[in-house]
């Protein structure tokens, strides 16, 4: 039926038809675009994998748990390499801001068009999800863990600016994993903003740059240490996170733009010299000596990194200023140093696992996934009426669970409201009306622009 389409003469039934359509949805997900960067589909994925299993675990540790004396064990040895597993957040911004940057440079367009085009990509999912929470949640999810949670009724009060990605509070986000969507539109306009001034003067645009740069390393540390947070607020969960919409100081290190900036400055920095210098012309540039003592570092960078909580015990009053300022744009260089020698190096089977053709899909989906994949912890955890159990076998069955039905979800939502919603708006906007004109240029179809700057790539 998608292919007797293009004899329609009537544009609106076209448009809708065309964008509707689940074949071509489908194929769009699983295609692979001309200059698409694979290996970053694995680390996508993967990532938003590791989050799952750290929210089955926070709303474990919400609802109740039956052991604490065993989590609190764990946590003083072995378990102590997690405290700052908030960096994996940091990788998104970081692939965002690449992509982003990559995606300017690669096509004369429209700023505004961009942001438009980035909006557009991440408000359909999202007004689904305000939805549910506001209309369908309260009366799908009984359980004791349900009396008190406070999302719904944030949602009728605050959904209208939590839409227009203005939120800057913790305690007004709509939906608890929302402040990144917000925070990552957020930046797109600084890094929107900064190409502007590079396109006017290069010179200056460089100059704007470097003071953002030094800025996105400066605030976090100064405001660590006058808000005298510590280095990493999950050390201390107890009081951090269990009350983490209490905590106001979030506002300023946790979810606002300035306080998150760091990795994403570093992504548009990876972005302009992958746009520049094209990975397709420059593959295997690096030999493979220098290629693996790169990756060795990065790797090992990565792991210095989550693991500080760990290494570094006792803060001195002037560290956590400086573990917070520093350690998000080492970990966001570490990112960029794997990603690089997969694309421009000689790294044996690092590139081909993380490059897999499965991840293609998985990675389109992490969006959806990222999204959903609390509402169904919620459902599964708040409901629950006994203490649960903090045991690590029964948290990757547990996340298992929760990320096959969330893969599911976003597989729906995907074909329903994510591929429609930019079909619509490329064709109605950017005047892609003849659907067969679109899918004869690589990358031009709306579905298709999964890794420029029409994608947030968030998740």
């Amino acid at each position: 039926m998608c292919k007797l389409l293009k004899y329609e003469p009537y544009i609106p039934v076209k448009i809708i038809t065309t964008s509707f359509c689940m074949v071509k949805n489908r194929e769009a997900l699983v295609k692979v675009n001309k200059d698409e960067i694979r290996v970053m589909n694995g680390i996508r994925f993967l990532s938003a994998v590791c989050i799952v299993i750290l929210h089955v675990v926070f709303y474990m540790a919400l609802s109740g748990l039956s052991n604490l004396r065993d989590i609190d064990l764990y946590l003083e040895g072995i378990g102590g390499i997690f405290f700052h597993y908030d960096l994996i957040v940091d990788t998104f911004f970081t692939i965002s801001g690449l992509l982003h940057m990559k995606g300017l440079l690669n096509r004369r367009q429209n700023l505004f068009g961009v942001l438009w085009k980035r909006y557009i990509r991440l408000i359909g999912p999202f007004a689904l999800i305000v939805f549910y929470i506001i209309s369908v949640s309260e009366h799908f999810s009984p359980g004791p863990g349900w009396f008190g949670w406070e999302e719904t009724s944030i949602c009728e009060n605050y959904w209208l600016q939590n839409l227009f990605m203005i939120n800057l509070e913790i305690g007004q986000i709509c939906h608890a994993v929302s402040w990144y969507v917000c925070c990552d539109y957020q930046l797109a306009i600084l890094a929107t903003v900064l190409f502007f001034f590079y396109k006017l003067n290069k010179i200056s645009g460089y100059t704007v740059y470097i003071a953002v740069a030094i800025l996105s390393m400066v605030i976090p540390g100064v405001l660590t240490y006058l808000l005298q947070m510590p280095a990493m607020p999950y050390m201390e969960y107890g009081k951090y996170i269990l009350r983490f919409r209490e905590i106001w100081q979030f506002n300023h290190i946790y979810i606002s733009f300035y306080g998150r900036g760091g990795p994403y400055v570093v992504g548009i920095a990876m972005g302009y010299i992958m746009g520049i210098y094209k990975p397709a012309d420059y593959r295997k540039s690096v030999t493979k000596t220098w290629s693996i003592i790169t990756m060795a570092v990065s790797l090992s960078g990565l792991a210095v990194m989550m693991a500080l909580g760990y290494i570094i015990i006792n803060f001195i009053p002037l560290e956590p200023g400086v573990v917070a300022g520093t350690s998000r744009i080492i970990w966001a260089a570490a990112i960029c140093g794997v990603v690089g020698m997969c694309e421009y190096g000689t790294v044996p089977v690092i590139p081909s696992i993380l490059g897999w053709s499965v991840f293609t899909p998985l990675s389109r989906l992490s969006y959806g996934i990222y999204m959903i994949h609390t509402l169904v912890v919620q459902r599964h955890k708040l409901s629950q009426r006994s203490p649960h159990l903090f045991d690590i076998y029964c948290i990757l069955v547990d996340s298992a669970g929760v990320l096959a039905v969330s893969i599911a979800l976003s597989y729906a939502m995907w074909l329903f409201v994510e591929a429609p919603l930019i079909n619509i708006n490329n064709y109605i906007f950017f005047n892609r009306l003849k659907g067969t004109e679109s899918d004869k240029r690589s990358g031009e179809n709306g579905v298709q622009h999964q890794n420029g700057v029409a994608n947030t790539n968030v998740l």
